[in-house]
């Protein structure tokens, strides 16, 4: 009888989703749910996932009201039931992934709480540790205030084996035998599965076989913490606390674990960048050796990949004439003037040189190279960034500039031949 164990009631951390649309790409794969799960932690709430919630609060409200009506209960809640709600709420912000799911363990403590209170008040008394839960979350600055809408439908498994319990002992545990036991956990996960699906496929467009899958993981762990939760549900005293040093220990565990599956994901995410980014400039590298026959077009694309490529601030690329004077710029990004007179210096250097130079002015470091032969230069290409350009970004910018002087050099050859063709003409 475990606690909320779906994407929707455990992601924590910064992050943002809108409301779902229905070009939102679906997850395939239990990875892509461990993708969705780190992708959207502390994602505002949207206003369908909002009305979502309250419709799945009202109903857990109704199923609870008609629950006390049909079975009132006839004893009282001890005063030890409020102990374990806090131990609840512990156990609530204990959540540690397994598999594509991530679980909590409050099935250590829901038990108990169906053997300390009738089985017809135990989803109120796990309605108020889940509030407490996100509360102190919230206030801890590790989640939104704003989950609080989840508890509702959070504790809706809850009401699976308040029903069992009222109908076949009673509304007491302590009284059922084993076979009513099971009947009741099997309720709390048909239940848990109902509320969970409808939730992820309406937010996440999650396909329900998917779904199952990954909650047949996080029914395991939960059939392998009942037992605890019933030992401790039959000592009647203090000893109901005694799985509280498990729950500190799995939230150490859980705490490192989500350290390094967050370390994980934000690689990921830098990777794919990467590869985006890096595809974008093959593309445009492609189009500017299509375009080597006008030597403006082809600047003008090198530029704005080698920015890309280089992930820099700013880039300039200029044509170089026969008596060593500039003709009109390509600028890309940012025009500070302490980036422009890095760019300057850059390009002052390459061409006095001819190679590749790594100059740092103000806080700005900028890297030029030349197109051409060093006597007869056709082009220089430069770009700048805040941080310096290591040795290997040197060598690969450096064969950039070589590989793209036969495409320039051919273009300049192109406008001399149709400059030769005018005069011609004209003769």
């Amino acid at each position: 009888m475990n606690g909320p164990t779906t994407i929707s009631s455990s992601v924590v951390g910064p992050s943002a989703m809108e409301d779902p649309t229905p070009d939102t790409p679906q997850p395939a794969t239990p990875e892509d749910l461990v993708e969705a799960l780190w992708a959207s932690r502390g994602r505002a709430l949207g206003g369908r996932e909002l009305r979502l919630e309250l419709v799945m609060s009202g109903v857990f409200a109704v199923g609870l009201a008609i629950l006390l009506v049909l079975a009132p209960p006839s004893t009282g809640v001890l005063p030890l039931a409020s102990a374990v709600v806090i131990a609840y709420a512990l156990a609530a912000r204990t959540g540690f992934a397994v598999g594509a799911g991530r679980v909590v363990p409050t099935q250590l403590f829901l038990v108990p709480l169906f053997a300390l209170a009738p089985a017809q008040i135990v989803p109120v008394l796990v309605v108020l540790g889940l509030a407490l839960s996100t509360t102190v979350t919230a206030l801890a600055g590790q989640g939104r205030i704003d989950r609080l809408a989840f508890c509702g439908g959070d504790a809706i498994h809850a009401l699976g084996p308040a029903i069992v319990l009222t109908a076949f002992a009673g509304g007491d545990m302590l009284s059922a035998g084993p076979g009513v036991l099971i009947l009741a956990f099997l309720a709390q996960l048909a239940f848990d599965c109902a509320s969970t699906t409808v939730h992820d496929r309406l937010v996440f467009q999650v396909r329900p076989e998917l779904e199952l899958r990954v909650l047949l993981t996080v029914w395991g762990v939960d059939a392998a913490l009942a037992p605890i939760g019933l030992l401790a549900a039959h000592s009647g005293s203090l000893e109901t606390l005694a799985p509280l040093p498990l729950v500190l220990l799995l939230s150490s565990v859980a705490s490192d674990r989500s350290r390094r599956i967050a370390v994980a994901h934000d690689r990921l995410e830098e990777l794919e960048r990467e590869r985006q980014r890096h595809q974008e400039t093959v593309q445009r590298l492609g189009d500017a050796f299509a375009a080597n026959l006008d030597l403006d077009a082809l600047l003008e694309i090198l530029t704005g990949a080698a920015v890309d490529a280089f992930d820099g601030a700013a880039g300039r690329g200029n044509t170089v004439g026969a008596d060593g004077t500039h003709g009109a710029a390509v600028m890309v990004g940012s025009s500070d003037a302490r980036v422009l007179d890095a760019l300057a210096a850059a390009e002052a250097s390459a061409l006095a040189g001819g190679t590749s130079v790594h100059a740092g002015r103000g806080g700005v470091h900028a890297i030029a190279g030349v197109m051409g032969s060093d006597d007869k230069p056709v082009a220089v290409l430069s770009i700048a960034r805040a941080r310096p350009f290591s040795e290997e970004e040197r060598e690969e910018f450096t064969t950039l500039c070589q590989q793209a002087t036969i495409s320039a050099e051919n273009a300049r050859y192109h406008e001399q031949l149709r400059a030769a063709e005018v005069r011609l003409r004209h003769q």
